[in-house]
């Protein structure tokens, strides 16, 4: 799948633009649009004390700030790369592989005109890195679980060793000319933009509110 995404991404690559923007702009707009609808929801307040109460992030605020100006930090790598023709949602779920000839079908990509289509390079890989490394898909499927260590703080138990194709992934982020630091970095975002398009069961929010303090944590661990 990385081999024929890597032919793919490298032919959007040639295709120029037809708008003008900064593609971090883009990034953080989101994040303020799905997070203030976020906390509109009725469950808001329950996520949040369980983050507070179970993590070492004092709640969601302090999340989405900190992300969101890590990003702007990035701001002048990201934009120097410009834009490309972006599928817009490149999960495991919108890619579907052919068992006889190998060939994949991209569906349901992002449909905004000319101005959504252009996107930077760093969203459609944090969208494949969302569900190789960061467990999204496991998270949305219930291939996953909430546990607590001793200090009674959570963490997630997957069904699935996700670091097993990190070296892969990293390689094929590296062959595409790119910086794996600033695609799981895009990635944390990306978990916290999909808070509230899982509304209808808290504790999937709670889960995915969880990862992406781990991914953080991660993060800032090894690049700070």
């Amino acid at each position: 799948i990385l081999k024929k995404l890597e032919i793919y991404l490298n032919i959007t690559k040639k295709i120029k633009p037809e708008v003008t923007k900064e593609p971090t702009e883009f990034l953080i707009k989101k994040n303020h649009e799905r997070y203030d609808l976020f906390t509109q929801w009725e469950g808001f307040k329950i996520v949040q004390e369980f983050l507070v109460n179970n993590s070492d992030f004092n709640g969601l605020d302090e999340l989405f700030a900190e992300v969101n100006e890590l990003i702007s930090n990035k701001s002048t790598e990201i934009n120097k790369l410009g834009l490309i023709y972006s599928h817009g949602d490149l999960c495991f779920s919108n890619i579907l592989l052919d068992d006889d000839t190998e060939n994949l079908k991209l569906i349901d990509p992002r449909g905004e005109g000319k101005a959504g289509a252009y996107l930077s390079p760093y969203y459609d890989l944090a969208k494949i890195s969302h569900s190789i490394l960061g467990g999204y898909d496991h998270i949305i499927n219930n291939q996953a679980e909430i546990d607590f260590n001793r200090k009674m703080l959570a963490r997630l138990e997957f069904s699935y060793q996700l670091n097993i194709h990190e070296g892969m992934f990293k390689k094929f982020i590296h062959n595409l000319g790119y910086k794996y630091q600033i695609v799981r970095l895009i990635e944390i975002s990306l978990f916290i933009s999909m808070l509230p398009l899982h509304i209808e069961d808290t504790k999937k929010v709670s889960m995915l509110g969880l990862r992406s303090i781990e991914l953080l944590n991660h993060y800032l661990n090894t690049y700070h």
